[in-house]
């Protein structure tokens, strides 16, 4: 056995078991983050292929997340006359890593294709017209 490794076992074996805790926690820690990464890249590539499905059988759709808003379904309307897609609610105010990855590839491959259709297309514009289109119909059934 070399010298250095010698004084690695040394030092292991002198370390104090809260040092041992934290160290094994800090492993615990990278592994779930590499994990998360390598669930992230497979969404992406499920979420594309799963798009590029729903387009070849006419199903055009956009995926969005976070806290529901009450005027989701005014939205989800307006949204659909804006642009003839539907507007599906895909997970809650708490994605995962891997959530988030699979709504975006999705969302991306279907504004290319909306995008041939519809000249200057952009989700994210269309979905804020929608969003305070459908405001403007909540407040219209709240005070009318």
């Amino acid at each position: 056995m070399s010298g250095v490794q010698k004084q690695t076992r040394h030092f292991l074996r002198k370390l104090p078991v809260a040092e041992w805790l934290v160290l094994g926690a800090l492993l615990f820690l990278c592994g779930q983050f590499g994990l998360d990464e390598v669930r992230a890249f497979y969404a992406t590539r499920q979420g594309r292929a799963d798009a590029q499905h729903a387009i070849e059988i006419g199903n055009l759709q956009f995926r969005i997340g976070g806290k529901r808003s009450s005027a989701f379904n005014e939205t989800a309307i307006a949204f659909h006359d804006l642009c003839g897609a539907i507007l599906i609610r895909s997970y809650g105010c708490c994605p995962t890593s891997a959530q988030m990855s699979y709504d975006s590839a999705y969302n991306d491959t279907m504004e290319e294709e909306i995008a041939i259709h519809l000249d200057e297309f952009n989700f994210h514009n269309t979905y804020e017209l929608a969003l305070q289109e459908g405001r403007t119909q909540l407040d219209l059934q709240h005070n009318p």
